[in-house]
């Protein structure tokens, strides 16, 4: 395993096993070893090249401690038990704000409720079940993802993801669906969202009822990300997510800051042709005719991308891609990529013994059919409660429940290796989460919310993070070593 660099010293240092005695130490074990070493002793004195120690050193403050499990050591734990949601599909928090919680439930409403453990008590944020469109005969329509602008606190504004009905009058679901980007505001008492403040940015019918896609977040730098599906049946007949001129099968990149309704980052791929925007389907048709790129494109070529997010330490986006019959996938999305769906089905050619792959960009990791069966995208870990996930990726499964991580090892294939979690959550994960402090949380679509924590059993010692700490050292003076440490130097030459 990789230690901390705080610990690599220069001058090396012979740790005494065993403390005062160590595993399996008797009184005879004692005094058989006091005669070896005077043994030892008396024929060191009269060979000098013989070397020796004329009394075994005892060192009871610098022991191997046990290392943190890789994989095992890791448990999910039910949080807010006083709580149930009604088919939730995202959990998150407002910017800078870690006293609260928000639910979506994909029938439209959201809700907001304290971060307190023996929390009873919720409150609606939202109500839009007067508009949203749950029902899709997939099942996979309604208020899908939510994003707070990054100076929420200061301009309230929300933005949803969400599928209306095509017909606008009533009832409400009867005529799915129309994909929906919408901003909103929240109230003057900032106590919930104002539905007569919504904004639509982007409004396009879908061809099928799957394949919506979605979610939605901010990077850094304050552009907004959404991911979309194919457009849904199965195969992408259309093959719309290799076609550059709709936003199907991609993720898009916007500036919700910009000039209305939105504007192009710079860097975007398509960003010269940022006259012409891909905001409705109309827009999209006129585009194809003219031979053009949508400008909001900021990589292509997936399937259902439900949901992915951004490395709090490193800023790369790690997508999960549902797939069609035989691979679920892990990527990492680059500017300007293409995935490879539907060419690819993950690394393998779809419905081809071969197939052109120039061009296109491998999977981080994939998980085959049926050990997975609808990969929920996750998060890279960058909590504290648990030492040895830190920095890698958790991802799960909503049918089986199963609960991965990536490792940092690289397969026969060139793929990242699969560390298995838990095989049987019991959970149909729909989503994870973070907290401010970056702790990492499930949503479980029947209902209930679950923390990532160490088990009680296997999550080993934390390593220490400073040479002071480690006990193999004097810890006022971290150049010297600790009582009963034995420096010594290489004798024989390289």
């Amino acid at each position: 395993m990789r230690f901390p660099a705080s610990l690599i010293v220069t001058t090396l240092f012979l740790t005494a096993c065993g403390g005062s005695g160590g595993v399996g130490s008797s009184a005879n074990n004692s005094s058989s070893q006091s005669s070896d070493t005077a043994n030892q002793s008396s024929a060191s004195s009269t060979d000098p090249e013989r070397s020796g120690l004329d009394e075994r050193p005892v060192n009871e403050h610098c022991p191997a401690g046990e290392s943190p499990a890789s994989g095992g050591g890791v448990a999910l734990e039910r949080v807010y038990p006083g709580l149930s949601f009604n088919q939730p599909v995202a959990l998150l928090q407002a910017p800078l704000d870690d006293s609260r919680w928000f639910v979506l439930e994909q029938s439209g409403r959201i809700i907001v409720f304290d971060k307190d453990p023996e929390v009873t008590e919720v409150d609606e944020f939202a109500d839009l079940r007067d508009r949203v469109d749950n029902s899709a005969g997939s099942g996979e329509s309604g208020l899908l993802s939510m994003a707070f602008h990054p100076d929420y606190a200061d301009n309230g504004d929300v933005f949803l993801y969400y599928q209306v009905s095509r017909d606008t009058g009533e009832p409400v679901q009867d005529d799915c669906c129309v994909n929906q980007l919408v901003r909103y505001r929240v109230n003057d008492q900032g106590t919930a969202l104002d539905p007569d403040s919504a904004e639509v940015l982007l409004s396009f019918p879908a061809p099928y009822e799957n394949h919506f896609g979605g979610h939605l977040a901010f990077d850094e730098a304050g552009y907004l990300y959404l991911s979309i599906g194919d457009g849904g049946s199965a195969g992408d007949p259309q093959d719309r997510a290799q076609n550059t001129a709709n936003l199907w099968g991609s993720v898009i990149r916007i500036d919700v800051d910009g000039e209305a309704p939105y504007s192009i980052p710079e860097d975007n791929p398509f960003a010269d042709q940022a006259a012409f925007l891909c905001d409705s389907n109309e827009q999209m048709q006129d585009k194809q005719a003219s031979g053009g790129d949508c400008p909001e494109l900021y990589a292509w070529g997936l399937r259902n991308p439900w949901r992915w997010s951004f490395d709090r330490a490193t800023g790369d986006l790690w997508l999960a891609d549902v797939g069609q019959g035989e691979w679920e996938e892990v990527n990492r999305i680059r500017r300007g990529g293409n995935y490879g769906w539907n060419i690819r089905e993950g690394a393998h050619c779809y419905n081809a013994d071969d197939c052109e792959t120039g061009g296109l960009i491998d999977p981080m990791a994939e998980v085959p059919q049926p050990e997975f069966r609808s990969i929920t995208g996750g998060v890279v870990y960058r909590g504290e409660a648990v030492p040895s996930l830190r920095g890698r990726y958790l991802f799960g499964d909503y049918i089986t429940g199963r609960f991965y991580a990536l490792t940092d090892e690289t397969g026969e294939d060139g793929l990242r290796e699969i560390e298995h979690l838990d095989e049987q959550t019991g959970l149909n994960i729909a989503s994870f989460a973070q907290d401010l402090a970056g702790e990492v949380y499930l949503v479980d679509y029947n209902g209930g919310l679950y923390q990532v924590v160490p088990s009680d059993d296997n999550e080993g010692e934390p390593l220490p993070q400073r040479l002071s700490e480690t006990g193999c050292v004097d810890p006022d003076d971290p150049r010297e070593p600790a009582e009963g440490l034995i420096p010594y130097t290489v004798k024989a030459p390289f």
